[in-house]
Order: C-alpha cells, then structure tokens, then sequence
C-alpha cells in the first residue's frame, strides 16, 4: 500500500494577497509560494489549481474551494472546518506535522467526490464530514478520527446513497465508530487495530484488505466481502450480524474458531 509525501523543498516565495488573487482570477497555476498569510475570506470562486505549495497554521473557514487542485502541498497545523472542498483533488500532500504529530482538522468540510491520492492523512480529523463518494487512494490515516463523519446522502425523502471508494490505503487505528460503510469499496486497505464499532459494512467490498486487530464489536457485515482479507482476532460472535458474508476458504479456520469450531482436512 504505497504512500507518498511531498518534498517541502529548500524554500518557498511569500505570495502577497494582492498577488494570490491576481493569480487565481486570471486561472494561473499557483507555484512554489508560501500561501500562510493569505485571507481565504475572499477567496475568488473559480477553480484554483496549487502546485508545489507551502500552508502553515492555515484557517480555511468557510472558503469556497470546490473543484481546487493541490499537488506536492504540505499542509501543517492547518483547518479546513466547515470548508468547501467539494470535488477538490489532493495529489501527494501531507496534513501531518511531524514536529507536533498532529494533523489537519477537516471537521464538517464539505468533501463530497473530493480525490486525495497519495496523501498523508494521519491524525487527521474528520467529525461531522460530508465525505460522500470521496476516494481516498493509496495514502495513509494512521489514527485519523472519522467518528461522525458521513459517506451517505439522503435522496428524496426516504432513500439514502452510501458510497466511498477506499482503496489500498492505511487507516490503522483510525476511529470510524458507529460509521456506515453500506456498499462502500476499501479494497486492499488497512484496517488494523481501528475503531469499527457498530459500523455498518453491509454489502461493503474490503476483499484483500486487513482487519487484523480490529474492534468490531456490534458492527455489521452482512453481505460483505472479505476475501483474501487479513482476520487475525477477527470474532464474529461480536457482529451484530453477518449474514452472506463472503470469504475465500482459506479464511475459514480463522472465523470458525471464534464460533468454538476446529477445522481439520480432509
């Protein structure tokens, strides 16, 4: 599960405000600029694509950045609450600060059908999150906080849409607790040791992925599929339901020691 993170490079060119809006309004690649002091308040609402750019101790707020592009960004101690991020695309940033070993806080942003490839999300928060058709994509949450956070959105009246595209990422000891993963992939992620319980993975493809260690304590997974995953501990007498769940034979002994029954060949 590879994971990448930007080189912060030798130096980056302070860009004044004046500049920062020049630049975005005339659609320019912004470049190698330090973009820390910039107000977001008034941020120009068009498509704004940042290349190789530094944001320390950032206050997004509420600014509109739907559509906006970041690649090889780092972003320390930065806020992005109740920001609008909508179909944004991360390519190669890092939101964790090495120095103080915390990450970005992406509380109640708007990440609807946002991208983030090869990022680093580590202790990261997302409570409270519209992350409905995210895609998180070969990069890393290790301890992230997604409790709260949604990957559904309410159609009509009644009927709810779940959906997230989780693959070959680690989310090792990430807190999910009480999220619905319904019919969501998280192909060939990592799950080890995170907080899953009372998810709900029903129909959810985590097939050659890892739940070794994982609390799965009144979660659901009926319909899911687990082939090829790593089950190390994994208990199902805990679920509260695992109806059609899918495994290769392989995995077999591993969920049946759990319900007190030994497997012997043939």
């Amino acid at each position: 599960m590879p994971s990448a993170e930007p080189d912060a490079g030798p130096s980056f060119r302070p860009l004044s405000q004046a500049e920062f809006q020049d630049a975005a309004e005339a659609g320019d690649v912004i470049e190698g600029a330090d973009l820390s002091g910039i107000d977001w308040s008034d941020c120009p609402e068009t498509d704004i694509s940042f290349r190789h750019c530094r944001f320390e101790e950032v206050r997004f707020k509420v600014a509109g950045l739907e559509g906006a592009a970041f690649e090889d960004c780092p972003f320390i101690r930065c806020s992005f609450m109740r920001t609008k991020l909508a179909t944004a695309r991360f390519s190669a940033c890092a939101f964790f600060d090495r120095a103080s070993s915390k990450g970005s806080d992406f509380a109640h942003a708007d990440l609807r059908d946002a991208i983030f490839e090869r990022c680093n999300l580590s202790a990261c928060t997302f409570s409270g999150a519209n992350l409905h058709g995210v895609t998180i994509k070969a990069s890393k949450a290790l301890g992230a906080d997604f409790e709260k956070a949604t990957f559904s959105r309410t159609i009509g009246t009644r009927q709810t849409s779940t959906r997230a595209f989780l693959h070959q990422s680690i989310f090792d000891s990430a807190n999910f607790y009480g999220v619905s993963f319904e019919s969501c992939s998280l192909i060939g992620s990592s799950l080890r040791l995170a907080d899953l319980r009372r998810c709900d993975f029903t129909d959810a493809d985590i097939s050659d992925g890892d739940l070794s260690g994982a609390d799965i304590a009144e979660a659901r997974f009926d319909g899911a599929d687990l082939r090829r995953a790593e089950l190390q501990d994994f208990d199902v007498t805990r679920l509260a339901s695992f109806q059609g769940l899918k495994v290769s034979n392989s995995q077999q002994a591993t969920l049946l020691k759990g319900l007190g029954v030994r497997v012997f060949p043939d």
